[in-house]
Formats: structure tokens, sequence, C-alpha cells
């Protein structure tokens, strides 16, 4: 009550006598203030808080991953190709590279949404160049082989299966992350529409390729979770093991999406699990105990360590690609 008694003698009286010019100059000075320290706090030390050398050293290698992979992990192979005409004018939020041309006979291509942006380079680099053409096309809002009720969602697998008709890859990668769409209950196995529709994509891409890789659902990690993670670093170190995921509720989570994956008729596909990669007993690991480095970044995009951990799955594909 005092407080406020004072606060109403010391400033709103004082300000109801304001003019509009004087309010005017009030209002520009306080948001110039407030700008400044904004940006002080963002860019300068002083109020950054302080940590032990080994903690700092913790925040500071996962600090670095908070941008998109591609921020961080450079590739000598620039881009040949980028434009995207058709994909430009109609809204699309794309990413597209054809890379130079390699040493080798086999054509590839990566498809779907930013997770084909985000294993691309770690499954190229397996190859060792060892191919003729390689080409990467992310849409927002795309799954690669069927679509939900996203916007561009129908559009943008059209897209795709034009790509794929038009340059007949010889091995086609199916990279995404899939919304929730996929894991609604199956209410008849032989009459379900996103089975339905998956085995009709795949069908049309079976016309043109030779070999179909297609990520399987992975667990959803928390949105902004490498934030959280350096949270419980810096203040609740004691229980960064609960950051883990459960495996039973992942399991549970993901039952209908699994089994869609199952009921996929195809001769010429073969569904890669990365979730069995970052699985311990009870639990989907989310960080690596020893370096202390987050799996996922704050968009549940893998980070460096997350794909480099994949690496053994990606190797293993190039090698029997290049080897049949």
């Amino acid at each position: 009550m005092i407080i406020s008694i004072v606060i109403h003698h010391c400033y709103e009286e004082q300000y109801l006598k304001f003019d509009k010019k004087a309010v005017g100059l009030l209002i520009f000075l306080l948001l110039v203030f407030n700008a400044s320290v904004q940006y002080s706090t963002q860019n300068h030390q002083f109020w950054k808080p302080k940590y032990l050398p080994k903690i700092q050293k913790i925040v500071n290698e996962n600090e670095a991953m908070l941008p998109f992979i591609t921020s961080y992990e450079k590739n000598d192979d620039a881009c040949v190709e980028t434009a995207f005409q058709e994909l430009y004018d109609r809204g699309f939020i794309f990413t597209y590279c054809k890379y130079p041309r390699g040493q080798g006979k086999l054509s590839a291509m990566v498809i779907g949404n930013s997770y084909a942006t985000n294993l691309n380079e770690h499954i190229r680099t397996h190859f060792h160049h060892n191919y003729s053409e390689w080409r990467s096309l992310r849409i927002g809002d795309s799954f690669g082989f069927f679509h939900d009720n996203a916007y561009h969602g129908a559009a943008s697998l059209i897209t795709m299966k034009n790509q794929v008709a038009t340059h007949k890859p010889d091995v086609l990668f199916i990279a995404a992350r899939y919304s929730d769409f996929l894991k609604s209950p199956i209410l008849n196995e032989e009459n379900d529409d996103i089975v339905k529709q998956m085995n009709s994509n795949i069908a049309f891409y079976e016309q043109y390729v030779k070999k179909i890789y297609i990520l399987a659902p992975h667990p959803l990690y928390p949105l902004n979770f490498l934030n959280v993670f350096l949270d419980y670093v810096t203040r609740r170190p004691t229980e960064l093991e609960t950051l883990h995921l459960n495996r039973d509720a992942v399991d549970r989570d993901l039952l209908y999406a699994r089994e869609r994956f199952k009921l996929i008729n195809c001769k010429k596909c073969k569904v890669f699990d990365l979730s069995n990669v970052f699985l311990e007993n009870d639990k989907y690991l989310s960080f690596d105990r020893k370096t202390m480095l987050s799996y996922m970044d704050t968009g549940i995009h893998f980070t460096g360590p997350g794909m480099t951990k994949c690496d053994p799955v990606f190797e293993a594909i190039a090698k029997e690609v290049m080897e049949n």
C-alpha cells in the first residue's frame, strides 16, 4: 500500500502532467533503453552467468550447436544448382541442392522435409563420391511418400514424384520427421487411408528407381530440447538422466506409426531405423554422457553428435548400395 502511494505521487502524478510531445519523448526513450538492454544482455559478457571451467566448456560446445546442423558442419562440395523456380513461385519452403558430379556410376536422391537436409550430408559422406549424381530436396510439411492435411503437403508430394520420374535416381532416400497424423489409430489394416497412400506412392517410385531407403518413425524429443538440456547441465545436474526418453512411453506413442510401416508393400524398399542407435535398456538416449553433448537441437533435429552416432547405419547402407 505504501509503495503504491509513493509511486503514485512520485511518478504517476508527474506523468499525467506531460503534454503529448513529452509523452512521445518518454516513450521513445523507454524504447531505446529497452533495446539497449536487450542488445547488451545478448552481446556483453557482463550479463552472462559464470560457471566452473568444466561446465562452461559443456555450455560453449552445446551452444555452438544451437543453429541447424548445416551452419556448423561444413562440406567441401558447394551445390552446383539450388534454384527451383516452381517451388519458389508457389511459396514453398524448400532447400534444393544438386552436388558436383562424383566419380561413380550410380545416381542418388534424398527427399523429405527438414530431416532430408539433416541426414543428407552424413549419408552422402559414406559414398565417398562414388556416385554420378546426387540431389537433395527438402520441402516443408512433406513426408516424401504420403501427406496429411498440412498446407503444401499434397502439392509437395506431387513435386517430389515429378522429380523422381524426371531424374530416375538409382537410389532414393526418403527421410522425414513424421507428424502425429501417422500415429492415429488403425481401424482396418486393409482399408487404412494412410497405408493406401504410402503403398500407392511407393509403387510409383518403384517404376523409376532400383532401391528405396525409408527412415522409420523416430522418437519425438521435446521442442527446444537443447536449451532444456543446458538448463539441466547448469542448474539441475543431478537430474540429467531424467532427460532420456522412457522406452515404454515412446513405444506406445509410436505403436500405430510403426505398425503402418510394417504394412508397406514394396519389393525395392528397406526401412532404416535410427531409434535403435539411441536405445539403451529402458531409455532412448538424448545426450552423450561422456562428452555431455546433446543429440538433439532446439528444433527437434539431430545435432552433429547425434548424426555421428548414426554413421554406422549410413555406412552400412552405402556399402550395401555400392556392392550391389
